[in-house]
């Protein structure tokens, strides 16, 4: 899912079948297997990934970042980036995977490799 909206669109979609649920005991059955698919997908749907941009940098932001002393810095980060020691989700070209991100030094064993990162889905809680 892209958005916030396609989420509420769903949650409006199961809502409807949990009622529908309750007043028609003859589709129990077809209900709760739709239900059952639309839960399954919810979690993904909702890890939002940010793609990762990169610019040239310029003599300004290499003054501004401490790099100015450092020739071989010639690009950096243009986009939103996690927090310091934050572990997330990377999207490489060799799949998805858990790893710490570090300002000034980026996404551990990864380096240049990263397509895209997200935040960690929030822990599954039994009901």
């Amino acid at each position: 899912m892209n958005n916030m909206k396609e989420y509420f669109e769903k949650q409006s979609i199961y809502n409807s079948f949990r009622a529908m649920s309750q007043s028609s005991p003859f589709s129990l059955s077809a209900i709760e297997a739709i239900l059952s698919g639309l839960e399954s997908i919810q979690a993904q749907d909702l890890l939002i990934w940010n793609p990762i941009k990169v610019k040239k940098i310029t003599p300004e932001d290499k003054k501004a970042l401490g790099y100015d002393y450092d020739d071989s810095v010639t690009y950096m980060w243009d986009c939103m980036m996690p927090d310091d020691q934050e572990e997330v989700l990377v999207q490489t070209s060799f799949g998805i995977f858990k790893t710490e991100y570090s300002t000034g030094y980026g996404f551990d064993d990864f380096g240049d490799d990263v397509i895209a990162w997200t935040h960690l889905p929030e822990k599954y809680e039994c009901k």
